[in-house]
């Protein structure tokens, strides 16, 4: 009786947390405002992938592009996988994202990180809040 006892214990606890551990972040890493102040280029940090556990857990990042500065309610949200310059993996990728350029034009926004990849948003994909 103690052994199922003890097995359901270590059943709960593991699916606590994984529970814990895979609930949404939401947390803003950078924001970058449109000359005209009218929309938000964000980076958010969203949650984490656990494909490579135990070993390696990264961080799941998406770039949003909408009316608010924080966080995002109404606008475009497009998952991206930023890619480091060192090898200290997720040091690297929060100072890259702070390194990133946004270009704003009238046909959308650009988000160039130091890596040499870009991403563009069309105008048409974040206007009027979708």
């Amino acid at each position: 009786m103690k052994v199922l006892a003890i097995l359901t214990l270590i059943c709960l606890c593991t699916l606590g947390f994984f529970f814990l551990a895979t609930r949404p972040v939401n947390r803003v890493v950078k924001t970058w405002p449109s000359p005209d102040g009218q929309y938000y280029l964000s980076v958010l940090q969203t949650d984490r992938d656990f494909r490579g556990f135990p070993l390696e857990v990264r961080a799941r990042y998406a770039v949003y592009v909408g009316r608010e500065s924080g966080q995002p309610t109404h606008g475009h949200l497009v998952d991206y996988s930023f890619t480091p310059t060192s090898s200290d993996a997720l040091g690297a990728i929060e100072r890259d994202i702070g390194r990133c350029q946004v270009e704003w034009d009238e046909s959308g926004v650009t988000l160039s990180a130091p890596s040499g990849h870009t991403l563009f948003l069309p105008r048409l994909a974040y206007e009027g809040g979708r």
